[in-house]
């Protein structure tokens, strides 16, 4: 036989060709021609590789020859001839591609010496391929004999598998594995690329044709191979150059070419992910979806994957342009896909010994897509039946059966299933869930705490396994930041605060320039930074914020939805600090002009309506504040109105709009020369006050608020005890609401001992004054800049010498004095205990002690020399 005729890259492309074009299972033509060809080649070649030839000439040949005895070599016949007839294949109904790479695995597992061990946890499936490697290990063949059978058996499952299909990757890793394990060769060439199956058809690529019809084909499975490589190691340059490939595939095929389905599916798959990652414009999110509508139609991994791939594109674009009509379209394409692929909307049942992993995977992955858009609408829209639907779907999850081993290859005969291609980058599993439930939260936070507490474990759970490279990773961290934000306003903890600003800032970090999400994490990022100004009033923080908006105003693109919630978020920070700005009134002008521009942009069935009429309605009360333009008054307390009436009663927006009403009913003239307007003021507060529980945040601002509409509540002669005893009482409750802010809390302090003053309780009016000379220290910290500090002190003027006096008329003339030393001395004491501190550490660190030295001259004399940031209006 001349080794020439039989061996080389024509030879080799015409064993392929025969393998790929035929099913093995019943076409014995194909198989007897190509199993005459590796018999040739045996007799060619008597060494190892003539060997593994021998072997897969038995294996192609056996049926063959049970149909026709005389089709096949005599020495093939004889050794058939021997075999149990019982054992016989059926030439109806032979073996094929899945049992060849199912008995490669398992002459793995005996390789490994695990065929007695199987997982305890394993599937049925799993169970089989080990019971397959026993018989395997107990067939009395020599070693290489039986090296030589898996090959061979490896060898006609790889090159029987198009590069394009997606079983290819796996099969040409149990060969290679197998080369690993054992120190073999392949007589097919080099496997070295085999542990990264996109070099190994790359250079397959090399040996086709350029105008070979199935050049296309292994392109479209090479862009499949990028991607699922970018799934495992997350490079975007895969993304991209599966993008670049599917298109040329695309650009090549003709309308009508069967293969079309194919490549229109990867790259609308690509696209998807490239999006997702990297952010879009709606001119490519139109482009994603336009393509991934086009694939559903002969998508070759059928109605389910198809609808998941269109459903996620119809989202993406919604979360760029606000159009709920796609969110209507994702919704009814997911549910249509879920239906498909098994799953009716009824519970789960649990899923089959043998169901393939990666079917219950395409479930998950349908339920958590139809999660997210139903939770994407009941924001949008405001529906509570879709925020209850989307918890359905997100909590009805299959779990995926164990073990690593494909099970769709595990078993000797064919498994009527086929492998559905590993679902693009599904979002982690506890994201969705934990957002759903934050939602409900929202909606009823009295009601409703374990969802919040539930949300924070599952998405801290998530970013402790979500690696920085991660393309979810800035997602994640963006939701926790949102959840901790809410855990603060619910606990009033700082630490939950500072995580909160923490995870906002990498989210940021990590989120590529261009990223459609970018602003929108920008504005959380600065919204947790003033809320964390209002708490410390550290200024840092407040010029940090404004730098967040700004950036976030600079990005081009932005919809409407996504410019009101911008326009919205920028005023709110104008008014947190205006009064450090050098023209606080010229502040507050421009606040107010962005709020009424983010408002005109907001569609009157938009849930977010009520919040926006709110921050105008606080914008315009807070500059008559500044300006005592009372006619605008009548403004605010419309809006207020509007957005009361609009809140159902346990909604967790109602205190603020209640305050917000009271306080432009307080500053109207009508209130002044009314009593019955002034009890309707009171009533306000008060109802704000009752809906806001102990240990909330807002509790002393709202107790404060209450307090001094109760002291305000009639001129000076005709003034109500009891009104002013009632004052006291909500003041002293609002000074020890220890997890507010220190200034509110020093506010009510000094308010509780000037009216307890009034009343002519000396000793209450003391235990007032003490409490807020006491929260001098954390009004001004320590670690604020000295600009910070004074500042903040500068509100205070007068409260060491109001205490004093009270000490005094209360006969204690000691206290009076250790009061007016401590309030005059805050700034002093600092440098005290500092000293105090540096004396200790510079006896055990003589060097770090004189590092802390230059390091505290250099913070303690620094003044705010970055300005304030200016934020022109659209």
């Amino acid at each position: 036989m001349d080794a020439d005729v039989v061996f080389g890259p024509l030879a080799d492309a015409e064993l392929r060709g025969l393998l790929r074009t035929c099913d093995a299972s019943t076409d014995m033509e194909a198989r007897h021609a190509a199993g005459w060809l590796c018999a040739a080649r045996a007799a060619a070649s008597p060494g190892d590789g003539g060997t593994v030839h021998g072997c897969m000439a038995g294996t192609l040949l056996y049926p063959v020859w049970v149909a026709e005895p005389g089709a096949v070599p005599p020495v093939l016949a004889a050794g058939y001839a021997v075999n149990d007839p019982a054992t016989h294949p059926d030439p109806a109904d032979a073996d094929g591609p899945h049992e060849w790479a199912a008995q490669v695995a398992a002459f793995k597992i005996v390789v490994e010496g695990r065929q007695h061990d199987p997982p305890p946890d394993a599937p049925e499936a799993e169970r089989r391929l080990h019971e397959l490697a026993v018989v395997l290990a107990a067939l009395p063949l020599p070693p290489e004999v039986r090296l030589a059978t898996a090959l061979g058996l490896g060898s006609l499952a790889v090159l029987s598998t198009p590069e394009y299909d997606p079983w290819f990757p796996g099969r040409l890793r149990g060969v290679a594995d197998l080369l690993t394990l054992t120190g073999a060769s392949w007589p097919f060439g080099e496997l070295a690329a085999a542990a990264d199956p996109v070099r190994f058809v790359h250079g397959a690529l090399k040996q086709i044709p350029a105008h070979s019809p199935e050049r296309p084909r292994v392109l479209t499975g090479l862009a499949r191979l990028l991607l699922d490589r970018y799934v495992d190691a997350h490079d975007a340059e895969d993304l991209h150059e599966a993008v670049g490939v599917a298109r040329d595939v695309l650009a090549q095929l003709p309308p009508h070419e069967t293969h079309l389905p194919h490549s229109l599916s990867v790259l609308g798959t690509a696209l998807l992910l490239l999006r997702q990652v990297e952010g879009a414009t709606p001119e490519e999110c139109d482009e994603v979806v336009d393509v991934c509508r086009r694939a559903v139609a002969g998508h070759p991994r059928g109605p389910a994957a198809a609808g998941h791939d269109l459903g996620m594109a119809l989202v993406l674009r919604a979360h760029h342009t606000g159009r709920t009509a796609d969110l209507d379209e994702a919704v009814a394409v997911l549910t249509e896909a879920l239906r498909a692929a098994g799953g009716t909307g009824e519970p789960a049942s649990p899923p089959t010994a043998d169901q393939p992993a990666e079917t219950t995977a395409l479930h998950n992955a349908l339920r958590n897509a139809l999660g997210n858009a139903l939770r994407a609408r009941s924001v949008a829209t405001g529906s509570r039946t879709d925020l209850d639907a989307a918890l359905a779907a997100l909590t009805d999850r299959r779990t995926p059966p164990p073990g690593g081993t494909n099970p769709t290859e595990t078993h000797p005969r064919r498994h009527p299933h086929r492998n559905l291609h590993r679902t693009p980058h599904p979002q982690p599993p506890l994201l969705a869930p934990a957002m759903a439930l934050y939602s409900r939260y929202l909606l009823d936070p009295q009601a409703n705490g374990a969802d919040l507490e539930e949300a924070v474990r599952q998405l801290r759970y998530a970013e402790a396994h979500l690696t920085p490279g991660h393309p979810d990773r800035p997602a994640a961290l963006d939701d926790l930041g949102l959840v901790l934000i809410a855990c603060y306003q619910r606990s009033g903890k700082p630490e939950e605060l500072n995580e909160a600003v923490s995870a906002h800032r990498e989210s940021v970090a990590l989120t590529r320039p261009g990223h459609g999400s970018l602003g929108l994490r920008l504005l959380n990022l600065g919204a947790a930074l003033s809320l964390r100004h209002l708490l410390t009033e550290d200024g840092d923080d407040l010029r940090e914020s404004r730098e967040c908006r700004r950036q976030a105003l600079d990005l081009p693109g932005m919809g409407p939805a996504h410019r009101a919630a911008l326009l919205s978020s920028t005023g709110l920070s104008l008014i947190t600090g205006f009064e450090r700005a050098p023209a606080p009134v010229d502040r507050l002008d421009e606040a107010v002009g962005l709020l009424r521009d983010a408002l005109a942009l907001t569609p009157a069935d938009d849930p977010k309506l009520p919040r926006r009429r709110h921050n105008l309605a606080v914008a315009l009360m807070t500059r008559i504040s500044q300006t005592m333009r009372i006619d605008e008054a009548r403004e605010a307390r419309e809006l207020a109105d509007a957005v009361i009436a609009a809140l159902p009663p346990d909604s967790p927006d109602l205190p603020g709009a209640l305050t917000v009403a009271a306080a432009a009913r307080r500053t109207s003239l009508r209130a002044l020369l009314s009593s019955t307007a002034r009890d309707e003021v009171v009533a306000l507060y008060r109802r704000a006050v009752e809906a806001t529980p102990p240990g909330h945040p807002t509790r002393t601002q709202r107790l404060s608020n209450l307090g001094g509409a109760l002291r305000d509540s009639g001129s000076r002669r005709r003034r109500r005890s009891g009104d002013l005893v009632e004052a006291a009482e909500r003041f002293r409750q609002a000074a020890l609401e220890r997890q507010c802010a220190p200034v509110l809390r020093l506010d009510a302090a000094r308010s509780w001992g000037e009216v307890r003053a009034e009343l002519g309780d000396w000793d209450g009016a003391l235990e007032g004054y003490v409490v807020a000379v006491d929260l001098l220290h954390s009004v001004a910290p320590r670690h604020l800049v000295r600009d910070d500090q004074e500042f903040l002190l500068s509100r205070t003027v007068g409260l060491g010498a109001a205490a004093a006096a009270c000490a005094v008329r209360c006969g204690r003339p000691g206290l009076a004095v250790g009061l007016l030393e401590q309030a005059r001395g805050v700034i002093l004491s600092h440098a005290f205990d500092a000293d105090s501190d540096l004396t200790r550490l510079r006896e055990s660190a003589p060097d770090l002690a004189d590092r802390f030295e230059e390091l505290r001259q250099a913070l303690d004399t620094a003044t705010d020399g970055q300005g304030f940031l200016t934020e022109e209006p659209p």
